[in-house]
């Protein structure tokens, strides 16, 4: 998920600047000029926030990794027990 918003983030930096070199060739398409400058800057902004949740995310798992480990070999140690029963 950091890949894709990474990716995301250098395509819009990439689009703002051609949409910079756009904006200093000549007035023509302004009113295009800005749906794109909009469009580019959420699309910015999406990639930053999906940066931030996938952050969130990993802290979150860094910190309950002990009992996610704990709860799988638990689990784990049952479907083994099972096979050996029957």
């Amino acid at each position: 998920m950091a890949i894709m918003c990474l990716t995301g983030a250098a395509l819009a930096a990439a689009a703002a600047g051609v949409l910079a070199l756009l904006g200093t060739v000549g007035d023509q398409n302004r009113g295009l000029l800005r749906v794109a400058w909009v469009v580019d800057i959420l699309t910015f902004a999406v990639a930053a926030i999906g940066l931030l949740i996938t952050l969130i995310l990993y802290r979150t798992y860094l910190r309950h990794r002990a009992d996610l480990d704990a709860a799988g070999a638990e689990a784990y140690g049952e479907f083994r027990a099972r096979i050996h029963r029957g």
